[in-house]
């Protein structure tokens, strides 16, 4: 379900928008976990209100940016090691409960998941000012640029027959 590739975009994600910190150090500190934790309980929420509405958009993307969460918290957990990641996820319970949210709307349509993947992680990277720099929230977290572009979701569904 999760590629190399995927690790791969999200640890471009935090090259780009000047996170490696976060990478060089071995473990997370309470803080950085009370950080990585806020964004995926807003996701979860996301989700949780896209199921109510059967919105299978909003619930594409709530699923991959919680995989994306995910594998970023992997990743500063394992300093940026991409192998010990890829490893590390066939057995994280958040990542196996993504699946099982992902399964339950989509089936086994990992190729959806991994184009899905891929549209994000492009909208992720136009987050950078027109300088090229990224815009942070008071917590860390990387903010939307008015260069911004919403990931189309829809037409990933609508590829693979699913809306």
């Amino acid at each position: 379900m999760i590629s190399t590739k995927m690790i791969k975009k999200v640890k471009e994600f935090y090259e780009v928008f000047k996170q490696e910190d976060f990478l060089e150090e071995y473990g997370i500190t309470p803080d950085r976990m009370r950080t990585r934790t806020k964004l995926w309980d807003e996701e979860l929420d996301e989700l949780i209100e896209a199921k109510s509405k059967k919105d299978k958009v909003q619930i594409l993307d709530a699923i991959v940016d919680m995989l994306y969460i995910r594998i970023g918290t992997l990743l500063e957990h394992h300093k940026g090691d991409v192998a010990i990641v890829l490893f590390k996820v066939e057995i994280d319970i958040e990542i196996k409960n993504c699946k099982e949210y992902f399964t339950e709307y989509f089936g086994d349509n990992f190729a959806l998941l991994e184009d899905a993947f891929d549209e994000v992680h492009m909208s992720n990277m136009s987050k950078l000012d027109e300088n090229g720099n990224p815009i942070f929230r008071e917590d860390g977290k990387v903010m939307k640029s008015h260069l911004f572009i919403e990931p189309d979701l829809t037409g990933v569904l609508l590829q693979y027959d699913e809306l």
